[in-house]
C-alpha cells in the first residue's frame, strides 16, 4: 500500500505504524524534516546498491558511452560492484532479506552485511574486506553463509519463517 514516489509515500504514512525512505531523497526533496529518526547502518543495513544510480546506453554507441563514463564515481561503482557480487553469490533477487553496505577505506572494500529469516526474528551479519569488488563480495556471503550461520537461515523453507 505505500508504493509511489517519496511524496506519495509521506502522505500515505499517517495510516501505518512506520515508513523508511532513503534520507537521501529527502535530502534531495527539500523533506528532511520529515525524517523522525535516521537509521545508522548498524542498526538497519541498506538493500544492495540502494541509493546508487544506473544509467545504460547502446553497446557500441562510443560517444554515449564516454560521456557516461566522465560521470562515473570510479569508488562509488566499486562498492555496488562488491554489494552485486555478495547478493549473486546468494543467489538472491531484490525480494531476499539481504543488506549490504561496501565503503572504501584506506583504498580497500569494506563490505558489511546481513541476512535474515523473512520475519526478521534471526539476523546474522558478516563482513569482508579486499580490493577486487567481486572477490570481496563473494567472500562476504561465504563469511556469511558459512561462518556466522547464514546457510541455516538460506534452508529455512518459506513458510515457516512466515509464521
Amino acid at each position: 500500500g505505500l508504493r509511489g514516489n517519496v511524496e506519495t509515500r509521506l502522505q500515505r504514512a499517517p495510516g501505518v505504524d512506520a515508513v523508511v525512505v532513503a534520507v537521501a531523497a529527502l535530502d534531495r526533496l527539500g523533506l528532511r524534516a520529515q525524517a523522525t529518526e535516521v537509521l545508522e547502518p548498524s542498526v538497519m543495513l541498506p538493500q544492495v546498491a540502494q541509493g546508487a544510480l544506473a544509467i545504460e546506453c547502446r553497446d557500441g554507441d562510443v560517444e554515449t558511452i564516454e560521456i557516461v563514463r566522465a560521470i562515473d564515481d570510479p569508488e562509488a561503482h566499486r562498492c555496488v560492484l562488491a554489494e552485486r557480487a555478495f547478493l549473486a553469490e546468494l543467489g538472491g533477487a531484490c525480494d531476499l532479506p539481504v543488506g549490504a553496505l561496501a565503503r572504501l577505506v584506506d583504498g580497500e572494500i569494506s563490505i558489511t552485511v546481513l541476512l535474515s529469516t523473512l520475519d526478521g526474528r534471526a539476523v546474522v551479519r558478516a563482513s569482508a574486506r579486499g580490493s577486487d569488488p567481486q572477490a570481496t563480495g563473494r567472500a562476504a556471503a561465504a563469511a556469511l553463509l558459512d561462518g556466522a550461520g547464514g546457510r541455516s537461515l538460506m534452508e529455512v523453507p518459506p513458510s515457516a519463517s512466515a509464521r
